[in-house]
């Protein structure tokens, strides 16, 4: 299968969000970026254009373009870095990172068990030129030596060493490797440190700087070739005691900058005594929990992320909030979440104006200056400054001549909701100063972060999203039943809107002041509502275009929901709890007005995982963990037959042939997929879809195949944590075969159509799309979209 999309981001990951530029196709002249982030156990490779100078974002899932002969639209998916052993191995991406001259890769791996080794992975990004993508699934390298977790990672500057931090089961090691042959170079306990970056200084001979927690101190390393060893060297902080989080150089490698706990910034000196220098007054809320530096402004910013969600400019001399007064960014801004990773990249336009700044050496006008302006000259003649109405004049010519805002870097925030928000810093470009007359270079003004969608004039729906997910286990997919090109699903308290094509987010319900876990989801058969069943035993509807909260059933299932099914006229509705207990709600006039309990049956002993109508809805199934699949006769509300599995395997699912109410077909944990006859309540046949895992979940969707007379069930099993795979099946029969002859070929008629392979932990729920051309699957990692 084709993975057409996928949606997810592990906000967890610090410093998770990277970027690497790649020039412009020849067809089009946006910018061209590549989003480099972690999910699961694995590495997404994303293609990203920046339109209108950066102001706005393509979606970087599916990015579509046409040829110039006027041929189909080629689909460009994202591409997933990682090999089969991360799904044997149960490893999780802990750290990302991209090397500064745009080739590689690397990430950094937690294992499940503290005692095995946690590997970092190189991979080969750009090819020659960086004009295309190079597919690699395997790794270049593996770097095997650290135990249990790899917290940091860091590139040198000429991209010839990495540098990588164990966790507490490595007693927090720092090693050092070559990237040539792979080779660990030297090795040393830090005793606490959790984040390492090297100095800029290109030497065959490194430095580093690893910072951490109060007893680790920070710490200056400098490596020895010819010894192949390290020397190390404490930076005095004198009475400071702070648990440092980040640690960045600056560009002249003379201060480093440390984001604390506490919320406050250190500035310590690199060189002579390496003496602590200043701690900013400034703190933010929650500690600082990431940090980044501008480069190319005239001087030295930071960018400060918070635990809180903000994101504010700091003066790297001064450690004093940078923002300019009276523009349209106040200095700081909000994203959704913790901040966990903040990447600076500088626009080309505004490249090439430091550079011509540079060349020209172009006066800086100080305060000082514009104090000095109305002293006289030295020369004879007395300059008399433009009175207040010629200033205002030439302002508003300037204004109506020039953007009102300038964007000089962009920047992209990863948070702990497991979104990427893009903003901007932004420059006035007004080129006469209020008030004096006097112009100032654009290069040397002030600058100010602001979100990419209030710099951009045409758009003021708020932040710019560029990667948006769920922040918990994705548990349900629904597609609605009389409309086509979205479906929803539900994590924790969320439920998300999805346009099927592109997986583009249309829209989020969040239960507020709900404590408790969406379950499963389904759409009302008019589609004015979305039907959620929630852990803590309620049902509610809620509306699918505003997000509000229409109703609530309350106490349906003491221990909790677990699933739901609606019949096709919206009048009968049926769920299942953690009980065991299956309840029959009446809906007469189809919503949710008038909502009445019609039956509650309880011959199940564990937790229900689905249930569902026959065609003609005159029967139900619900599927239980306690190895038991149940037949309802829906309108005496009373068991109507029994099928019990073998094993005593827990049955996740039982769905009716979608032609065919005579058969029903089951999933189990044992790996395999049963055909039943109803009305006998036998199976007929076994299908062994997994090899080393369980079946999570099922789909059916039936199509009438190119012969006349044959149709054919295609059949979408997710597999579980030891193999999380998406399979596709085909049964084709034909009805002209005698009953005798089905049965001798029916084991020859399931044969496997695909595999798809991208997850990296346990699939909770596949499904198919209403057309059958896609298929849906969801996980801890987040949303896939598969093409058929």
């Amino acid at each position: 299968m084709k993975l057409e999309t996928a949606r997810g981001f592990n906000g967890k990951c610090l410093d998770g969000v990277n970027v690497l530029s790649l020039p412009p196709r020849e067809d089009d002249d946006r910018e061209r970026l590549l989003l480099v982030h972690p999910l699961g156990g694995s590495v997404c490779v994303r293609e990203l254009f920046l339109e209108g100078g950066g102001k706005s974002a393509k979606n970087t899932n599916t990015t579509t373009r046409k040829e110039r002969d006027g041929e189909e639209e080629e689909t460009i998916p994202p591409m997933f870095f990682c090999d089969d052993s991360d799904v044997r191995d149960q490893t999780r991406v802990t750290c990302a990172t991209t090397s500064p001259c745009g080739k590689f890769i690397a990430a950094g791996s937690r294992v499940n068990v503290a005692t095995n080794v946690a590997v970092v992975r190189l991979w080969e990004v750009a090819g020659e030129g960086r004009r295309r993508i190079k597919k690699q699934s395997e790794s270049l390298v593996k770097l095997s030596l650290h135990k249990g977790e790899v917290t940091s990672l860091a590139f040198s500057p000429c991209s010839k060493f990495i540098a990588s931090l164990g966790g507490a089961s490595d007693n927090y090691q720092l090693v050092l490797w070559r990237l040539a042959d792979g080779k660990a170079m030297c090795g040393r306990n830090t005793f606490g440190a959790t984040t390492v970056a090297f100095v800029n200084r290109a030497s065959i001979n490194p430095s580093l700087v690893t910072a951490g927690a109060d007893e680790s101190g920070v710490v200056m390393w400098q490596f020895d070739s010819a010894k192949r060893s390290f020397s190390s060297e404490k930076c005095r902080l004198g009475q400071i005691r702070r648990d440092v989080v980040k640690v960045v150089v600056s560009e002249n490698d003379d201060f480093a900058y440390l984001g604390t706990k506490t919320g406050d910034v250190l500035k310590v000196s690199l060189e002579g005594d390496r003496l602590f220098k200043r701690k900013s007054d400034y703190k933010v809320s929650g500690g600082v929990t990431s940090l980044a530096l501008v480069k190319g402004t005239g001087r030295t910013l930071l960018l400060v992320g918070g635990g809180d969600g903000s994101v504010n400019v700091l003066d790297a001399q001064t450690l004093d909030e940078h923002h300019l007064k009276g523009s349209k960014g106040n200095g700081k801004v909000f994203a959704n979440g913790r901040i966990t990773s903040i990447v600076v990249r500088v626009s080309e336009e505004e490249e090439e104006l430091l550079d011509e700044v540079v060349k020209s050496g172009a006066v800086v006008l100080t305060e000082e200056v514009n104090k000095q302006y109305h002293r006289r000259s030295p020369a004879t003649v007395l300059k008399v400054p433009p009175s207040n109405a010629t200033i205002k004049r030439r302002q508003r010519a300037a204004r109506e001549n020039a953007d009102a805002i300038v964007t000089t870097h962009t920047v992209l925030v990863g948070t702990s909701k497991c979104d990427v928000e893009l903003f901007h810093l932004t420059r006035d470009d007004n080129d006469i100063m209020y008030g004096t007359g006097k112009i100032v270079p654009k290069a040397e003004k002030p600058l100010s972060i602001v979100s990419a969608a209030a710099a951009n004039t045409e758009s003021n729906d708020g932040k710019v999203l560029i990667c948006g997910s769920h922040d918990a286990p994705v548990n349900d997919i629904a597609f609605p039943r009389n409309f086509e090109g979205l479906f929803a699903t539900c994590a924790g308290t969320e439920i998300r809107l999805w346009k099927t094509e592109n997986c583009e987010e249309l829209s989020r319900i969040s239960a507020s002041g709900v404590s408790s876990t969406c379950e499963n989801v389904v759409f009302a058969p008019d589609g004015f509502s979305i039907i959620s069943a929630w852990s803590d035993g309620n049902i509610r509807f809620y509306s699918p275009k505003s997000g509000t909260l229409l109703a609530t059933i309350e106490d349906c299932h003491p221990a909790g929901v677990s699933t739901l099914e609606i019949s096709r006229d919206g009048s009968t509705l049926i769920s299942g709890g953690t009980d065991g207990a299956v309840r029959v709600w009446t809906l007469p006039d189809g919503g949710y007005t008038t909502v009445a309990l019609k039956a509650s049956m309880k011959e199940h002993r564990a937790k229900i995982n689905s249930v569902n109508f026959s065609n003609d809805e005159s029967i139900a199934a619900s599927a239980s963990d306690d190895g038991a699949c149940i037949l309802w006769d829906m309108s005496k509300c009373s068991r109507l037959r029994m099928l019990k599995c073998f094993n005593n395997a827990f049955v996740k699912s039982a769905l009716f042939h979608p032609a065919d109410d005579s058969i029903l077909v089951t999933a189990s944990s044992d790996r395999k997929i049963i055909f039943w006859d109803v009305q006998t309540g036998e199976p007929t046949r076994e299908v062994e879809a997994n090899e080393t895992s369980e079946v999570t979940s099922l789909s059916l969707h039936s199509s009438d195949a190119t012969n006349s007379g044959s149709k054919t069930l295609l059949l979408a099993i997710s597999g579980g944590s030891a193999d999380p795979v998406v399979k596709i099946f085909r049964d084709e029969r034909k009805e002209e075969k005698e009953e005798e002859e089905k049965e001798e070929q029916a084991d020859e008629t399931v044969s496997l159509l695909a595999i798809g392979r991208a997850h990296s932990t346990r699939v909770n729920r596949v499904k198919f799309s209403r057309d059958g051309k896609r298929i849906v699957s969801c996980g801890q990692e987040g949303v896939f979209v598969w093409r058929i």
